[in-house]
């Protein structure tokens, strides 16, 4: 959670790392100029950071910001097909593709989660029905995770794959429902 000025720094940098060393400084200035959905998703994670330092440092003049920001999120996140509440991720964000990104804002997720574009975050039938994941989380693209789940920390989940039930550390789930087709934990040892 984002409580500092240093956190938010924090954050943004985490947030933007693999955006900064993916492209050149030409890549960048072309992405700017053409307002390429890579570009417009950098924009909406700071954007997403600083309503998040305003809503968690309440005073007058961050409640005028956080509007601002929320404002400036929703436009980008209209276009793209984004919607993430504050608070539900941690530093290290990535979001590969635009294209339907729905959170449940009472989700949790760790720090340094993949987004491939096509998840929903979701409940299920109730509405503190939200999933919770750890650390490096990693959605392929059209994975959704529903209901009150939890996932461990380093968790793949494959492609369209519906994960409706817990799983530990170190696995890769895939299919409808998902399913373990492969435990990691054998190549940390």
């Amino acid at each position: 959670m984002i409580k500092t000025k240093q956190d938010l720094k924090e954050y943004i940098k985490c947030d933007n790392w693999y955006y900064d060393n993916q492209y050149s400084s030409w890549d960048k200035f072309i992405n700017i100029y053409l307002r390429d959905t890579q570009y417009m998703l950098k924009k909406y994670k700071l954007f997403l950071r600083k309503e998040e330092y305003c809503l968690n440092n309440p005073t007058k003049l961050n409640t005028i910001k956080r509007l601002y920001y929320i404002r400036r999120k929703n436009i980008i996140g209209n276009k793209l097909g984004v919607l993430i509440p504050p608070n539900t991720f941690g530093k290290g964000l990535q979001i590969m593709h635009h294209g339907s990104v729905i959170v449940n804002p009472n989700a949790r997720i760790g720090d340094y989660c993949v987004l491939h574009g096509n998840n929903c975050i979701g409940r299920n039938l109730k509405f503190e029905d939200a999933p919770t994941a750890g650390d490096y989380l990693d959605l392929g693209i059209g994975a959704n995770l529903i209901g009150a789940v939890s996932l461990g920390d380093r968790v793949i989940v494959g492609s369209n794959a519906v994960v409706n039930k817990s799983f530990g550390d170190n696995v890769v789930v895939a299919g409808v429902p998902a399913k373990v087709i492969k435990n990691n934990d054998e190549h940390n040892n």
